[in-house]
């Protein structure tokens, strides 16, 4: 049980074996040399809505 609840607490945190660090790994792909915009503007985004 221990154990699962390690691995939940990794998962959020984008590691290769989980979902997050593929998404992670496509979008920096696919936007190409604008990242740093675009993460900037995420970031604004996100603290805009919460």
């Amino acid at each position: 049980m221990g154990g699962l609840f390690g691995t939940d607490a990794l998962a959020p945190a984008g590691l290769p074996p989980f979902g997050t660090a593929l998404g992670k790994a496509v979008t920096e792909e696919a936007v190409g040399d604008h990242v740093a915009w675009f993460l900037a503007g995420v970031t604004l985004l996100a603290a805009l809505v919460m």
